[in-house]
Formats: C-alpha cells, structure tokens, sequence
C-alpha cells in the first residue's frame, strides 16, 4: 500500500496546463524569445512528473494526455511538436515497454491547433500487463522542430506507472477556539482512477451546528487549490445534545499524490471564515 505524502505524481485523462502564453512561472516578464514548446505541468507545483498507480483488480487500459504549451504566442497555422521516447533523460531512465505496458496513440509530431496555446500526446496504459506492486518509467522528450524550439528547462516528462493501493490519512486536531475538537480522516483512491473516497470524523463540536468541510492541495494556509468541486463535500451536522458528527462521500475527480493534500474543516458554509481544523494528509 502506498501512503502518499510528497512523492513524485498521481494519475489523471486531464492535464492542467497553469502557464499563462507568453510567460514564465516565475515572473511577470513577456517571453520574447524564438517559438518554443514545452511540457505542461501536472498540476499545482507538481512539476513535470506524474504517478500514475492503478487499482490492483484493474485489468482496463487507460487513457491519459500529457500536456503540451506554447512558450510563445499564438500561431494562426498548426504547430508541430516533435518528441520521442528517451532511454534516459531528466535524471530518470525509461523502464516501461512500448506495445507491452503502453501504447502512444499520438505519433511524432503532435499537434498544437491554430489559434491555440495548447496541445496533448496521447499515451493508454496497459493495466493488465502489470503484476502488483510492479513499477516502470517513461521519459517523454521534446524535440526541435522546423518553427519550435524545445525549451530546455521543460523538454522532459516522466511518468511512474505502478499497480498499488492509494491511502490517506490524518488525525484531526481543532485550531485556536476548536482546540478540543477531535477526529481523523481516511480517503481511498487510485491514481488511474477519477474518483475518490473519503471518510470524515469529529467530535467535540458544537451542538446542533453545521460544519462544512474539503479536501485541498497546498498547505493549511491556503484556502484555493479544492480537489473537486464544494458540491462534492456534504456538511458535517451536529444534532440536539450531539457534539460529534461523521459522514462518508465520493469525490469525482482524481487526486494527484506528489502534491501536499490537507483536509479543512470550517465552522460557517464552504471557506467560512473560521477554520475549526486542518491537517496535512500522509
């Protein structure tokens, strides 16, 4: 079983691609440099790494996409992106067998549209060419091309393929005026999988309160970065001479395992203004 804290990624059919065209994470200066192209990242300081680890009864291929973005502007003709599979690259080495535990469904060159500043390689997972427990490598590599330059900093991608169990946790502790408050939290998923489970416990509330509650990439002192939508999480209600109060939900969208995860509980409505807890799951 993989307890998951901050590793390196977890698996999902969408890529968010957080670079605003035309500019660096790290600054507000314009590019303005030749075309360039370079790998999207996973997600929120995730990188350019991903962990993609399937159900150990899963026998169903999966389908994922890895992120493509313009450096530079738009285009009014289609870019070609060309790239490869290296045997080593990014300070990792491509264990994983093309035809036997993946298959590319987006040959060289991929395609960045017209008027677009994004595109996407294809790759399927073939789960039931992999025993439990077993792990392989892929490294994406972007190459040059007649009108892109691959940006030196992003040309390479990696994804850990792994069948294994996904869990994580946490003992609840109340904050500032919840400092009784008490409880622990279990969620349960894959990263191949676009849902997960989630199991929320607390005692020492107020009575006859409702609570509202969720589950965030960041740190505790961040409230942006939900995993889902607030519609995901049913509030945690205490009824007449009841202080405690549990609920168990499905959340419809896939967590990534090399980002910091953290559940917050807040005393008035989704984000309310007084946090009652909120820990970091491991």
């Amino acid at each position: 079983m993989i307890k998951a804290k901050t590793l390196t990624p977890l698996f999902s059919t969408v890529i968010l691609a957080l670079l605003v065209t035309g500019c660096f994470d790290d600054g507000d200066e314009t590019y303005d440099g030749p075309p360039q192209v370079k790998f999207s990242e996973t997600h929120i300081g995730q990188g350019w790494t991903e962990t993609v680890t399937m159900n150990p009864d899963s026998e169903e291929a999966i389908d994922h996409e890895v992120g493509l973005s313009l450096v530079s502007g738009q285009s009014g003709d289609d870019r070609d992106v060309n790239f490869t599979i290296t045997e080593s690259g990014g300070g990792e080495e491509t264990t994983a067998e093309e035809g036997v535990h993946f298959e590319l469904h987006t040959d060289s060159p991929a395609v960045i549209p017209a008027n677009e500043s994004f595109g996407e390689i294809e790759i399927e997972i073939l789960s039931d060419n992999f025993e439990n427990d077993q792990e392989e490598t892929l490294v994406l590599e972007l190459e040059d091309s007649d009108d892109l330059e691959a940006a030196a900093n992003y040309s390479y991608f990696t994804i850990y393929m792994s069948k294994d169990e996904v869990s994580f946790s946490a003992e609840l502790e109340g904050t500032e005026d919840y400092e009784d408050v008490s409880g622990s939290v279990d969620i349960q998923g894959n990263t191949a999988d676009e849902m997960f489970a989630a199991e929320i416990n607390l005692s020492d509330l107020a009575e006859e309160e409702t609570y509202s509650w969720g589950v965030f990439y960041g740190d505790c002192d961040s409230e942006d970065g939900v995993v889902g939508d607030e519609g995901d999480y049913p509030n945690l209600e205490t009824g007449e001479d009841e202080n405690s109060a549990s609920v168990d939900t499905e959340v419809d969208v896939r967590l990534y395992q090399d980002d910091e995860i953290h559940v917050q509980v807040f005393d008035d409505g989704f984000l309310g203004d007084d946090l009652v807890a909120c820990q970091e799951l491991e």
